[in-house]
């Protein structure tokens, strides 16, 4: 079944107890604020979704900045999906936020900065998130890992200039890039997307500001999209 709420498809809330959500494959929960929240003041939030969440505002497009479709408000939270989630996430109150992007699973965040408050904030990617245009930057995040079969996939976006600023990263064994590359493209140091030399083309890139720790052996896809490249050799960063 579907819900489509004016303020939040679902919201649930304790004051003495756990919280547990589950949204099975059918299901679609939408609102024009968020489309799952959650607020404990003891016990844990789990969500678990197979269905979909999402705002109504958004639509998932590559060119949609996007909107939040999930909100931790205060306490512990897990989310789990094994479904489609489409939006950013809001955490700025809850005391710790997990989420799981399980194989199946299918993230769309939203463009710009998504903030992460908590002392232990983790993501769990063993599915795919796609990334839209522009930029999109999970700040105070403590643990971004890229798990075994799970596809980091910036080739959603339109161009080759998207950007992901990430504090902590890791890519464990069996995980998959994949990163547009335009070789006739102007590199993008003077907005701070590429760290490469002026002629040697453009590409989406993954700016880590704080501690990288890849493991074994990830595939990485690099997709041309158009233009020949300049008379300048050398290389261009995807992860910097």
């Amino acid at each position: 079944g579907a819900i489509s709420s004016g303020f939040t498809g679902i919201y649930g809330t304790s004051t003495t107890g756990d919280i547990v959500i589950d949204i099975g494959s059918a299901a679609t929960v939408r609102g024009s604020h968020f489309g799952v929240g959650t607020e404990t003041t003891t016990g844990l939030a789990t969500v678990n979704n197979s269905g979909l969440i999402a705002n109504r505002a958004d639509t998932g497009a590559a060119s949609d900045a996007g909107a939040t479709g999930f909100r931790a408000y205060t306490g512990n939270t897990v989310l789990n999906n094994s479904g489609s989630l489409i939006g950013g996430v809001d955490t700025t109150g809850s005391a710790s936020f997990t989420l799981n992007n399980q194989a199946g699973g299918v993230w769309t965040p939203s463009s710009g900065t998504m903030p992460f408050l908590g002392a232990n904030d983790v993501i769990s990617n063993a599915g795919q998130i796609d990334f839209r245009d522009n930029w999109t930057n999970f700040n105070g995040l403590e643990t971004f890992i890229n798990e075994s079969g799970g596809h980091f996939n910036m080739s959603y976006g339109s161009g080759a200039t998207d950007h992901v600023i990430v504090p902590n990263f890791s890519a464990t064994n069996g995980s998959e890039f994949t990163f547009n590359f335009d070789a006739a493209g102007a590199n993008n140091s003077g907005v701070g997307y590429d760290n490469s030399a002026n002629g040697l083309g453009t590409a989406d890139t993954i700016h880590v500001t704080g501690t990288s720790t890849p493991s074994g052996v990830s595939r990485v896809n690099v997709l041309a999209t158009g233009g020949l490249p300049a008379a300048e050799t050398g290389s261009v960063s995807l992860i910097y």
